[in-house]
């Protein structure tokens, strides 16, 4: 695990014992929140987030968890949770989450702008690291 220094971003990267085909994660179900997934492509990274009033405080936080949608193999509920099974592949299995409160420095403060950030780092982390050199 790998927080990203600066960001909202936790870095999961798994690596199992025993042969297991398949793992879930996912986020708290909250009736104040609404359900928000992409599928994501080769050009950025699936994910299934929720946002609304659902912080302690009852203001608006948006959760995340960001795939690869080549991993995904089913998305369910149940009561209290919104859940993504991911594959593993050779006993790894490597995904994201975040939280952003509207009441942190430079805070999301509506959902319209959370998808916007979401679809840019959905881009940002499938993308790759491009590093110039000049002299």
């Amino acid at each position: 695990m790998g927080i990203h220094a600066g960001t909202r971003l936790t870095h999961q990267k798994l690596e199992l014992n025993d042969d297991i085909d398949s793992l879930c994660t996912g986020i708290v179900k909250d009736k104040n929140a609404r359900l928000i997934t992409s599928q994501g492509d080769a050009s950025r990274l699936a994910y299934i987030a929720t946002y609304g009033r659902q912080s302690l405080n009852s203001d608006e936080l948006g959760l995340a968890v960001f795939f690869n949608p080549a991993d995904a193999v089913d998305f369910s509920e149940d009561a209290n949770s919104h859940i993504v099974t991911l594959k593993t592949s050779q006993g790894k299995l490597e995904y994201y989450f975040l939280a952003s409160w509207a009441g942190e420095p430079d805070g999301i403060k509506d959902e319209q702008s959370f998808v916007a950030y979401l679809e840019k780092i959905s881009q940002q982390l499938q993308g790759p690291v491009l590093i110039n050199i000049s002299q």
